[in-house]
């Protein structure tokens, strides 16, 4: 599948990936119409602890030492802007195609700054247990349940997009470099796993 990529224009490229990862999440477990209407309904909600959810993560970011060094001096503000906008086109915007396309190409950028899966998926868990706070002690159960499953639906989807098109292109980018197409990537990778998963079997369940 991904040997193809090769012939592909970038957004070409770019819709491939998104719609690839899209088709491998359950029908019972995507967004539903319901579930936009719902996160467009608590924009107001969130907006108004928006500065102080931006605060807190980038507090997070830049005063740890192994997040702090992805930045360049005098960046904060243009981050936060950043940050904000995602939010308001998210609880704004229709959640269509474009919008999928342009969280995969989060990955891609993410490959350029050098920030790893692990902390993403750790800071954006980090923006849900915010959310999470503010909705359980501030709204009824019928109008907080309804919001978390969303928000929750939302991000597993964003995290998806974001984690495995940061791996494909970055796979994308080593078939550029060495000549390997994915099929003999693939089969390279499986034989050395192969040989760790054997060195690791006190682990096996």
């Amino acid at each position: 599948m991904y040997c193809m990529f090769g012939l592909l224009k970038p957004n070409i490229m770019l819709t491939k990936i998104t719609r690839d990862i899209l088709s491998q999440i359950p029908e019972n477990i995507r967004l539903t119409d319901e579930d936009f209407a719902v996160l467009k309904a608590s924009k107001g909600f969130v907006v108004e602890r928006l500065d102080i959810i931006t605060k807190n993560f980038y507090d997070t970011l830049f005063n740890f030492d192994k997040t702090k060094k992805v930045f360049h001096d005098g960046e904060r503000e243009v981050r936060e802007k950043s940050f904000k906008h995602w939010a308001d086109e998210t609880l704004t915007r229709d959640i269509d195609e474009d919008y999928w396309k342009w969280q995969t190409y989060v990955g891609l950028i993410h490959i350029k700054r050098g920030i790893k899966n692990d902390i993403f998926i750790t800071m954006l868990n980090y923006i849900s247990e915010m959310l999470v706070e503010e909705v359980v002690m501030n709204l009824p159960k019928e109008q907080a349940v309804p919001i978390l499953k969303a928000w929750l639906k939302l991000t597993a989807t964003v995290a998806s997009l974001i984690t495995e098109g940061y791996r494909l292109f970055y796979y994308k980018a080593i078939e550029n470099v060495t000549g390997l197409n994915q099929k003999l990537l693939d089969n390279t990778v499986k034989v050395e796993i192969d040989n760790l998963v054997a060195e690791n079997q006190q682990y096996r369940l």
